[in-house]
């Protein structure tokens, strides 16, 4: 098991117009490394962008690789707010389905997704997220990994 504390960050490109935004993403929990190369994890977490969405998320892996290497779905619920503007916010709710490359058991990821959130008309809005990210508890892991190499 690979524990998690994953800080993401990247462009998040809305389509209405098309703009590039600041997307952040901040999750905690475990992915696991299964007999044959099956990659399996939840994470829950915050997520922010720039146009004003504070949101929890959950998210939810399935892939496969190793520990160098690893490829994973990950569908992530998301429910917050959204402001528009300095007097009017909304609940908004949606859902992100990315492609996650992981490196390094999980020390850095890249993550390729698109992201649909409701919006205060009673429509929905789009981007595509793109995350960068660095997990330091993965750490753990590898010094794990490494005692039961020397041994």
């Amino acid at each position: 098991m690979v524990p998690v504390t994953r800080l993401s960050m990247g462009p998040g490109i809305f389509f209405d117009p098309v703009t590039p935004r600041f997307d952040l993403d901040a999750t905690a929990g475990v992915i696991g490394l299964l007999e044959g190369g099956m990659i399996v994890g939840g994470e829950l977490g915050y997520s922010f962008d720039t146009r004003y969405l504070n949101a929890f998320n959950l998210t939810g892996a399935i892939g496969f690789g190793s520990p160098f290497l690893g490829v994973t779905y990950r569908p992530r619920f998301l429910v917050g707010r959204r402001e528009d503007g300095d007097t009017f916010a909304h609940t908004s709710v949606g859902m992100r389905n990315s492609a996650m490359l992981h490196f390094f058991a999980d020390v850095l990821s890249f993550e390729l997704g698109h992201q649909f959130m409701t919006n205060g008309a009673g429509g929905l809005e789009h981007n595509i997220h793109i995350g960068f990210g660095f997990n330091p508890a993965s750490a753990i892991y590898l010094i794990a990994a490494l005692d039961r190499a020397l041994r």
